[in-house]
């Protein structure tokens, strides 16, 4: 299932509401997003996450999962 993170009240293909992104999410088995609110949600919700930064400078991903405690799980990796 291919979808996209971005709350959008006016656009149908989009969550219009957090519990409305959250639901879908605990509908999956795994999730790989590009954004960190697929990977918090994700992790929230006991869904197994690969979170992936486009750009590495920002590493906003890396940063949460840190902070969630995750450094030694086999996240927060740079690769090029």
């Amino acid at each position: 299932m291919l979808f996209d993170t971005r709350l959008d009240g006016q656009d149908w293909r989009f969550a219009q509401t957090p519990g409305q992104l959250e639901s879908m999410i605990r509908r999956l088995d795994v999730v790989v997003t590009t954004r960190m609110h697929g990977l918090v949600l994700a992790l929230k919700n006991g869904i197994p996450a690969l979170a992936v930064d486009p750009i590495a400078e920002r590493r906003q991903s890396q940063r949460a999962g840190r902070s969630m405690g995750l450094a030694g799980r086999g996240c927060c990796r740079h690769v090029h």
